[in-house]
């Protein structure tokens, strides 16, 4: 992509330097990792993409969504909780999950707790009386219980 924008070398540095600012605490940031890459193509495209969906009607897209839904976000994390708070909200099934002591990579900084929400999630599909959809439930809200780092696998 060199010559009609930057490549993915210059792509790859940028996004190390930033590496850190996307955790809770950026001084105890995990170093970017040697073997990640990053695309500049498919960076564009995604940002591309992403004004694209804005454009369309964003919220008026997921407002549709019926299916139980489980946003998990970063306590700490340089975008704004409550941003993804009011993504949420647009879907009528949606419950958040705020995970503490954690920025925009909770996976990460907190060990397991995607899996914890995977869990609540499939434990909501399973009970019928939890399984809400349409505009009959407002969004919940829920704080997640900062868990001491294991070393387990990292959630997938």
């Amino acid at each position: 992509m060199a010559e009609n924008g930057p490549s993915d070398d210059a792509v790859t540095e940028q996004t190390a330097l930033l590496w850190p600012g996307y955790f809770g605490e950026p001084a105890t940031a995990p170093p970017w990792p040697p073997e990640m890459r990053v695309s500049a193509a498919a960076y564009m495209g995604s940002i591309g993409s992403m004004f694209e969906h804005l454009a369309a009607g964003f919220a008026e897209s997921v407002s549709g969504i019926t299916v139980p839904v489980i946003v998990v976000l970063g306590e700490q994390s340089p975008m704004p909780v409550t941003e993804g708070e009011a993504t949420a909200a647009l879907i009528p099934s949606a419950q958040v999950r705020t995970v503490p002591a954690a920025g925009h990579l909770p996976w990460i900084e907190q060990p397991g707790c995607i899996a914890d929400a995977l869990a609540t999630l499939r434990t909501r599909m399973a009970d019928p009386g939890q399984r809400k959809s349409g505009r009959q439930r407002a969004y919940q809200h829920e704080q997640t219980i900062a868990r001491p780092p294991s070393n387990a696998a990292n959630d997938e």
